[in-house]
């Protein structure tokens, strides 16, 4: 951040969306947080059309943190 990077997700996105624990990994005692980013500078936070974190039947079981995307605009 002092970098002057910005988080893509919330670049396209304002609600909160976790990364960790995928659904079958998660217990009673998970804690949803967001540990997994792709950052970009400015230039490339300009170009950015889509990002997310990506939340289905797949990802569920793949592993314990799901998978982060984004797309840019060359």
């Amino acid at each position: 951040l002092q970098a002057g990077f910005k988080d893509s997700y919330y670049i396209k996105n304002k609600e909160f969306k976790h990364s960790v624990p995928g659904k079958s990994f998660q217990t009673a005692s998970s804690f949803l947080r967001r540990i997994d980013y792709i950052w970009v500078n400015g230039a490339a936070a300009k170009k950015t059309l889509a990002a997310d974190i990506l939340h289905d039947e797949v990802t569920d079981n793949l592993s314990d943190h799901y998978p982060v995307t984004l797309t840019i605009k060359l």
